[in-house]
């Protein structure tokens, strides 16, 4: 049975090429030493999906004792316009994951999105993944705003007019965040979390490439499965945002299993970060969810 993952912040031991093993909620080495990480983000949510690290960047990481990098593999990245996938961009990472590990740090490779899509103001997935008709959802970005309202079209999958991104309404407070809360939003996530949905076949498929491609590289301390991934379909139940550990019982936890058992498929080794529905992280409701 696995248990959600936290990634700790402090600084124990450098790292070798000992691999390292949980026990309960500690990261062990071959000595049985409690290994505990800090360290950085480096995600890049646009362009070539390639965070620019220097030499001089690294250097001043390990100057301040950092241990691990965040690291951003994007689907958008590997998949940015179609199923085929773009040759240069896993031996692009793998390029970054190699000068970090010269320099003794870690990788946990992330796949990172915030709202999902551009489609509903955020990033994440790449635009071709997602056709807005297919979600049956009220206009955008009903019921997290009432205004500059956005329709599907049937004939390219897109809304039309493109979505007004600006925060508005009631939520406007919580910025960008606010587009979690739109019927589309819900719907795509819920399809995608219970493999209903291209996006969802398609991570699946790019879990198993990244796993393959990094399979026994030293570096690589963990793959995240999803960067803060949303409740479900809060329209059609209310209580995924209500009633803690619902949305990870109902919704995240068994996309999280399917996608460990993907990647176990090919790398039995490297270990998997879970990670709660983001309103729970962000309430700290965090339920003793096991799947």
């Amino acid at each position: 049975m696995l248990h959600f993952l936290l990634l700790l912040v402090c600084c124990c031991y450098p790292p070798t090429s000992a691999t390292i093993r949980t026990e309960g909620i500690w990261y062990r080495d071959e000595m049985n030493r409690t290994r505990l990480f800090h360290g950085v983000n480096y995600v890049t949510k646009n362009g070539n999906h390639l965070p620019n690290i220097t030499s001089l960047e690294i250097s001043r990481l390990v100057s301040l004792g950092a241990n691990v990098v965040r690291l951003g593999v994007m689907i958008d990245g590997l998949f940015p316009t179609s199923a085929t996938p773009d040759p240069n961009y896993l031996p692009a990472i793998r390029t970054i994951v190699n000068m970090l590990w010269d320099a003794g740090i870690f990788s946990v490779l992330d796949l990172h999105q915030d709202v999902l899509s551009d489609k509903f103001c955020g990033e994440g997935v790449p635009a071709w993944m997602v056709n807005v008709s297919d979600l049956h959802a009220m206009p955008f970005p009903l019921p997290a705003a009432f205004t500059n309202v956005s329709k599907a079209d049937d004939a390219t999958g897109n809304y039309v007019p493109r979505p007004d991104c600006a925060s508005r309404g009631l939520l406007k407070f919580i910025g960008w965040s606010q587009f979690y809360m739109t019927d589309a939003s819900g719907k795509a996530w819920q399809q995608l979390l219970h493999n209903e949905s291209l996006v969802g076949q398609m991570i699946e498929v790019h879990w198993r490439m990244v796993a393959k491609y990094f399979k026994g590289h030293p570096g690589v301390l963990a793959y995240e499965m999803m960067n803060e991934p949303w409740v479900g379909d809060h329209v059609a139940d209310p209580l995924l945002l209500l009633e803690s550990g619902r949305a990870e019982l109902k919704n995240v936890g068994p996309y999280m299993q399917r996608i460990h058992d993907a990647i176990r498929k090919v790398d039995n080794e490297t270990m998997t970060l879970y990670a709660p529905a983001e309103v729970n992280n962000r309430f700290q409701r965090h339920g003793k969810v096991v799947v």
